[in-house]
């Protein structure tokens, strides 16, 4: 199989979790909880999605890698 470029490829699907100053979801399930909903506005079945990436200067103790795992 031969690598295709990323060049062009974007997905821009505005979303918004109302925040809540305290809860006992993990971070994983505020992420999820993210990308389904910029999933559905962008009509994309999750099947479809081929990459992940995260960044966050408060994501401790989770890590990127078990966020893709669940």
């Amino acid at each position: 199989m031969k690598r295709q470029s990323y060049e062009g490829v974007v997905i821009a699907a505005p979303t918004s979790v109302p925040y809540q100053r305290y809860s006992n979801a993990t971070a994983h399930w505020w992420i999820a909880r993210a990308l389904r909903d910029m999933l559905g506005q962008a009509g994309i079945a999750p099947a479809a999605l081929d990459g992940f990436s995260v960044s966050s200067f408060s994501l401790a103790p989770d890590t990127p890698v078990g966020l893709t795992q669940h």
